[in-house]
């Protein structure tokens, strides 16, 4: 190792340590081109030979400035003395006198020029030097100024002017205080100049002389300063070279200068530094190889743990995505083998529900079909819950109506509320957009959830569904549903865990009114796909608040369009006890401009009606208003007798003749629906159920049309015949797909039932190999209902699907739908 690797830069193992003992930089910003000597050399000789320049230029000035203030008095004397002498020759007008004393300037030979004027500035004499300058030279460069002799006169004093040729002097003559005349003397400034070179010349040969002085003073001073260091240096070439920092081996240096003293001792002591660095660096390097080999050794079995580790969570990973994807081959299987029998089972709970029966047998009847709902809701709840922890579960974005869907579930469980003797009401705002971009199924089973989980817990009292929109911009906002109920409500403890799976109140609320507790977890779960947000709060009276929070893009910003009237002072009474009630229908009533007022009892609604100034145009009557609301329809007079729209349960519908009798113009359903409030206060509206409860018209009856089922399940195949049976359709019933493609084979038909599920050829199979015979409209029977499921038949070939179980009028609609089609092609 060098004496330079170790100064500049220790190299160990053949790499270069980052960061260097010394660096080059610390010593040297830019590259050297000269030695000390030189150094000194040129600073001494720089230095002295700017000094004396200085010096010299200095004297020059001086004494340049001193020899023309000389000239200066000399000539302000001369000028004078010709002026006294002159005062006679000039008072008397004695030219010939001035002309003798003027003419004495010969005796000094610098004066080139001298005029003396009389006291009108003309000249009584001059003198001109002939050797100093001609008469032509005079003209053309002479000084003199006429207005500069004024000048003199008016200061009373004597002038003198200098340039770069001439030195002049104006001395005005005073006589007792008059002025008689002037004296203008003219020097060259060769004289002056002269006697500059001179001085200048001798000032360089001394320049010369002084400089070589200092140059020999120079080199003694080099090498005074340059000799130590030379051994200096010599001995760190030989450092460099030999690699060897002892200091004995450092030349005695005899010099007096304390600054090469000391270098000599900190250059010793450097080496004493590098050799006991090289020594730590030595023995520093040999521990680092060893703890290199132990981590590389520690890191080689950290490595192996971490690959052993990886692959232990990539087989658990595996297992996971094994297990998660039986456990939905499982929920699936599991559903397809309990929706099978649930047709059967609903399916003819139904066929005996449209039969007469006794009371008891209807009550047992209705037993069955009620419990098979239930056990379907839970199998839905079931499947729901797999698919949304699967992350299976997908938002299908389309442009729907939110009161129709806010109205299409709520009446689904109207019936059930009204049986237990609750009274249900949904309240629409006018603010709710008309159409909004999102997944109205998911909002539909968020709205029938909450509300199920209200009709359940509530003995008691009524529930309210409320629907609202918070716009944040002009095309997007949030939909506020909240379910108000006043039943059992929640603690504390309960809030914090209504959420979670499998989760109620407590195990007596469980044992009290059954349930899976997996509704509002779905409920949790499906606005959190939607990006929105449930909060639970204690009701005022009694009971419970859920609120659901879901941000959506609206389409247009307006309602139900109301129906739009000419007449202006239309005047309404809502009759009823229902206070939400009240204010829902006040506000699409006055949305449609027509005044409203209220009354909460039949008494009331009889005092303003016989108050009332202007004519009475709409009567709304709820069944439950107290004081009795068929007494108040008897009551009314027949000439003067308003629109009447009586409001209640689907149960309490009236028929047409009974309508007539007391007078109802309008039937509307409770929980009262938007759409048909409007349609039942729109002007010349003719007497009508709004959305009465009838039964499905059933398909268009033909001999022609022929029917395939295929279907393994012989409760299915009997369910099916007797729902078609009074439809007198020729039906033709397979077992298999193989049965089914033979069949299509050998007839035609109007239309096929195929279930997904059967031996030896199942549905997809089979419609596949229908599809490419014949164009026969095929509808899929499948207890599978998800949505790949759903695509699945699809790609198969089937236009349709019927998820198992279905009801009657579900199948009835399905026929009607599509042999609809075949009529009218």
């Amino acid at each position: 190792m060098s004496f330079k690797q170790v100064f500049f830069g220790h190299k160990y193992n053949g790499n270069r340590i980052r960061q260097p003992l010394l660096s080059p930089r610390h010593f040297m910003p830019h590259t050297a081109t000269s030695n000390i000597g030189q150094k000194i050399t040129t600073i001494v000789m720089l230095t002295s030979t700017i000094v004396l320049l200085m010096s010299l230029a200095a004297s020059v000035y001086i004494q340049g400035t001193t020899f023309q203030d000389s000239m200066v008095d000399k000539m302000s004397t001369m000028a004078r003395i010709i002026g006294d002498n002159s005062k006679e020759a000039l008072a008397l007008r004695k030219n010939y006198l001035a002309e003798r004393i003027i003419n004495s300037l010969e005796l000094e030979p610098s004066i080139q020029l001298a005029y003396l004027f009389d006291r009108e500035n003309k000249v009584t004499a001059q003198y001109r030097n002939k050797s100093e300058s001609s008469l032509a030279q005079e003209l053309k460069n002479s000084p003199f100024k006429i207005e500069r002799i004024s000048e003199a006169r008016d200061s009373e004093k004597m002038k003198h002017f200098l340039d770069l040729r001439h030195l002049t002097i104006y001395s005005p003559v005073f006589h007792e205080g008059d002025y008689i005349g002037c004296v203008y003397l003219q020097m060259s400034q060769n004289l002056i100049i002269r006697n500059l070179l001179l001085f200048a010349v001798a000032a360089l040969a001394m320049l010369a002389v002084t400089l070589g002085v200092a140059y020999l003073l120079t080199t003694r001073l080099k090498r005074l300063i340059t000799h130590p260091l030379h051994q200096l240096v010599d001995r760190m070439n030989e450092v460099s070279s030999e690699q060897n920092y002892c200091c004995q081996k450092m030349p005695i240096i005899n010099s007096d200068i304390v600054e090469i003293k000391t270098l000599l001792g900190g250059f010793c002591h450097m080496l004493k530094q590098i050799e006991k660095r090289e020594k730590s660096l030595q023995q520093y390097s040999q521990g680092l190889e060893t703890q290199v080999r132990e981590r590389t050794k520690d890191l080689q079995q950290t490595n192996d743990e971490l690959h052993v580790t990886i692959q232990e969570l990539d087989d658990a990973k595996k297992a996971a995505q094994e297990a998660s994807a039986a456990k939905s081959r499982f929920l699936a299987n599991m559903s397809h083998e309990i929706r099978t029998p649930m047709i059967g089972v609903l399916g003819m709970a139904e066929q005996l529900m449209s039969r007469d029966l006794d009371d008891q047998d209807a009550e047992l009847v209705k037993t069955i079909y009620s419990s098979g709902e239930s056990l379907q809701a839970i199998l839905n709840d079931l499947l729901d819950i797999s698919k949304i922890e699967a992350g299976k579960l997908e938002l299908d974005l389309h442009q729907f109506t939110p009161i129709e869907t806010l109205d299409q579930a709520v009446e689904l469980l109207a019936d059930n509320a009204f049986k237990k003797g609750l009274e249900l009401t949904t309240v629409t705002h006018t603010a709710v957009p008309s159409t909004l971009t999102g997944d109205a199924g998911r909002l539909r089973q968020i709205i029938l959830n909450l509300l199920s989980n209200a009709i359940k817990f509530t003995g008691d009292g009524h529930i309210v569904v409320d629907m609202n929109w918070l716009p944040t911009n002009t095309t997007s906002g949030n939909l506020i549903v909240s379910v108000k109920d006043s039943g059992i409500g929640l603690d504390d403890a309960a809030k914090n865990n209504i959420f979670t799976a499998f989760t109620q109140a407590d195990s007596s609320t469980s044992r009290k009114y059954g349930g899976t507790g997996l509704g509002l977890t779905i409920v949790k779960q499906l606005v959190g796909l939607m990006d929105g947000d449930i909060s639970v709060r204690d009701n005022e009276d009694h009971g419970s608040i859920f609120t659901v929070t879901i941000p959506f893009k609206s389409i247009a910003i307006s309602p139900v369009e109301p129906h739009a009237t000419t007449v202006t002072t239309r005047c309404a009474i809502v009759a009823s006890e229902n206070q939400q009630l009240q204010h829902m229908l006040r506000e699409h009533l006055e949305a449609s401009g027509i005044s409203v007022a209220l009354c909460d009892n039949a008494k009331l609604a009889q005092n303003k009606m016989d108050k009332k100034s202007l004519p009475l145009d709409l009567l709304l009557l709820d069944s439950t208003l107290p004081g009795g609301a068929i007494s108040l329809l008897k009551s009314l007079p027949q000439d003067l007798r308003p629109k009447v729209i009586f409001l209640g349960p689907r149960s309490q519908m009236f028929s047409h003749e009974e309508m007539s009798q007391l007078g109802i113009d309008t039937f509307l359903p409770k929980p009262v629906q938007t759409t048909a409030l409007y349609q039942a206060i729109a002007p010349n509206t003719q007497t009508a159920h709004i959305k009465p409860e009838t039964k499905t018209p059933a398909p268009q009856r033909s001999n022609n049309h022929r029917i395939l089922l295929a279907e393994d399940n012989d409760v299915n195949q009997r369910l099916v015949q007797l729902i078609l049976r009074p439809l007198d359709y020729q039906l033709t019933v397979v077992s298999n797909g193989q049965q089914a493609v033979e069949a299509c084979e050998k007839e035609e038909f109007s239309l096929i039932l195929m279930d997904c599920q059967m031996p030896l050829m199942d549905g997809y199979e089979a419609a596949q190999h229908i599809r490419q015979q014949v164009n026969t409209p095929i509808i899929a029977l499948t207890a599978h209902a998800g949505e790949e499921d759903v695509q699945r038949c699809r790609d198969a070939g089937m236009i349709d699907y019927l998820c198992k179980p279905y009801r009657q009028i579900q199948l009835l609609d399905m026929l009607e739908k599509h042999l609809k089609k075949q009529v009218h092609r």
